[in-house]
């Protein structure tokens, strides 16, 4: 009779792991993020390279130099999703990028903007 009731712990046990992992472990699962929501998170890449392209932008016209650092421009280097960094940086350019594991498989987000322009997404997690 113990040996059954090991046996039915040891089940549930596999089981429940193998349903919900360990939070320490696995990490949180996102197998059911639909492409909606995977886009609404991507939002958050496009504000934060907009904002530091403005705040890059705003201190270029002060100091009549661009950054490497993104905490003298008073932005924050990692939002939910994303990290963002400088890329490049001359005299008279920079490019930034964001990038982040929105929906917990294998390929990352990628965005870039570049001093003059707009976000741009070089690898779209939602379509891989």
């Amino acid at each position: 009779m113990k040996t059954v009731f090991v046996l039915i712990l040891i089940a549930a046990a596999v089981y429940l792991f193998w349903e919900y992992g360990l939070p320490l472990v696995s990490g949180p699962k996102f197998d059911d993020v639909s492409v909606e929501s995977v886009r609404l998170r991507q939002r958050e890449a496009q504000q934060m390279l907009r904002d530091a392209q403005i705040k890059q932008n705003s201190y270029h016209a002060r100091n009549s130099k661009y950054t490497w650092y993104l905490d003298s421009l008073d932005v924050p280097a990692k939002g939910t999703y994303y990290k963002m960094k400088v890329l490049e940086n001359q005299f008279t350019h920079f490019s930034l990028r964001a990038e982040g594991n929105i929906d917990n498989d294998k390929t990352i987000d990628v965005w870039v903007i570049y001093s003059d322009g707009q976000p741009i997404n070089l690898v779209d997690d939602a379509v891989k």
